[in-house]
């Protein structure tokens, strides 16, 4: 066997055993820069763009995903037992893409992963953060761990989202910044 068939033979078998979200995509460390092929949008998820660089279908019409191309802050967290403001909402952010992707910031960290919108559900999939150390009392962590379990969501108003966490956990508060 030559050198390149064995080459070729190894690197087969370290993409077969990569994991996988249940969508098929590659699952993708939060140190890597460069996003696998497969989680690219597809030809029918692209939104056209203008000559301008806007986009010339409104996402939300495209996908019927009301979320896609939107930018939210976190106001606050309430769940039967306490209410947890953000401390700086400037500081706690989500963007929602129009491809199925969404980034955000948990204090001094960064967030990118994929989430699934349907009418009232919401989910969010393959979250990576940075993992730098926030200053003391940040509440980064938890507001990314809360994330983890929401499982729906509805407008309060067309400013005002809110995501609802399982098994009655809370409501997570969010305001429109796009």
């Amino acid at each position: 066997m030559s050198r390149i068939s064995i080459i070729a033979a190894a690197l087969l078998a370290v993409a077969a055993c990569s994991p996988r979200e249940p969508d098929g995509r590659r699952v993708v460390s939060a140190e890597s820069t460069v996003p696998p092929l497969d989680s690219l949008p597809s030809a029918e998820k692209a939104t056209p763009l203008l000559a301008d660089g806007a986009p010339a279908v409104d996402p939300a019409l495209a996908t019927g995903d009301k979320l896609a191309g939107t930018s939210w802050r976190w106001l606050y967290t309430q769940t039967p037992t306490e209410k947890l403001a953000a401390p700086d909402s400037k500081s706690y952010m989500l963007s929602f893409g129009a491809d199925g992707r969404i980034a955000g910031k948990a204090d001094c960290n960064r967030m990118t992963g994929s989430y699934q919108a349907t009418d009232k559900q919401l989910t969010f999939g393959g979250m990576a953060t940075t993992r730098m150390a926030c200053p003391p009392g940040s509440i980064g962590e938890r507001f990314a761990r809360d994330l983890g379990l929401v499982r729906g969501y509805g407008f309060h108003t067309p400013d005002t989202l809110r995501m609802d966490m399982q098994a009655d956990g809370g409501t997570v508060t969010f305001l429109r910044t796009k």
